[in-house]
């Protein structure tokens, strides 16, 4: 596992998160439009967003965080 790249993927991906956050990049936001007849399109969006990205943010963060093995070498002094 290379740590510096996962670090980096990790902020790469940070920044596409709050860049797409702003849906009125895509002129969401005062929508009118409704999915499936009741539910507003800004709203669709955003639980679209968060079942999508964060699962993903989580499991980058989730991979750069130390094995228990490492903690224990780290406090041996190994």
């Amino acid at each position: 596992m290379n740590i510096e790249r996962d670090v980096v993927y990790i902020w790469i991906f940070a920044f596409v998160m709050i860049v797409l956050i702003e849906s009125s990049i895509f002129g969401l936001y005062g929508s009118e439009h409704l999915v499936f007849g009741w539910l507003p399109i800004q709203l669709a969006y955003d639980i679209f967003y968060t079942l999508v990205l964060a699962p993903v943010f989580l499991y980058l963060v989730y991979r750069q965080t130390p094995d228990i093995t490492d903690v224990e070498s780290i406090e041996e002094g190994n």
